[in-house]
């Protein structure tokens, strides 16, 4: 029984190192803090006087956070999730985009929802806020797309 509960020691503390030494080192750092983007408080402001609704569904918003995002790659940002919505397009997701700078929402495009089918049915809940690794690419009429994301396991 000693010998059993050894292994089980090794086995477990050895399963700690290698995650550590394997998995992103964000995995283990804390959320980032960054201030909102000036172009965000403008933006959100002017939106404001349109109407009631979240301004990241706004087209000029969308262009402007899309512009900002050009001189960006996917691993400069740490990405948690606020909701889904239905757009005229089609179902999008919207996502916090952090760093140690910037911290703005960012409406993503949906292909197909394969990889969010089960988040999607819950709106998230029970679900990490956040989103691992993910991708995203901004094509040519400025809209921003989810490209993917560290597997979740259901």
């Amino acid at each position: 029984m000693k010998k059993f509960l050894l292994i089980l020691v090794l086995l477990v503390c050895s399963l700690f190192t290698l995650s550590a030494l394997f998995l992103p080192k964000y995995f283990w750092s804390p959320n980032p803090t960054g201030h909102i983007h000036p172009l965000t408080e403008s933006t959100l402001a002017a939106n404001q006087l349109l109407d009631k609704e979240n301004p990241v569904l706004h087209d000029d918003y969308q262009l402007q956070i899309a512009n900002f995002l050009r001189s960006f790659q996917a691993h400069d940002f740490r990405y948690y999730f606020q909701t889904f919505v239905e757009t005229k397009e089609g179902t999008a997701v919207i996502v916090n985009f952090r760093n140690s700078r910037y911290q703005f929402d960012v409406l993503l495009k949906i292909d197909e929802l394969q990889q969010l089918n089960r988040m999607y049915k819950t709106n998230g809940k029970g679900y990490p806020k956040e989103l691992y690794a993910m991708k995203w690419r901004i094509d040519q009429d400025d809209q921003v797309w989810f490209d993917g994301m560290f597997p979740i396991i259901d």
